[in-house]
């Protein structure tokens, strides 16, 4: 019982970390995506 106990923490922990990773790399290329847009359209102003 203390083995399951053990596998269903380390299973709930691996997917918490997974989720969290998941977030922190999305955020981070929406941040860039957005700045990316951002200097676009800037150079595009400094052209026009």
């Amino acid at each position: 019982m203390r083995d399951l106990d053990r596998v269903i923490l380390w299973r709930v922990r691996q997917l918490v970390l997974s989720v969290l990773l998941h977030r922190a790399s999305v955020h981070r290329n929406w941040w860039m995506l957005r700045r990316l847009i951002w200097l676009r359209a800037r150079a595009k102003g400094m052209q026009a």
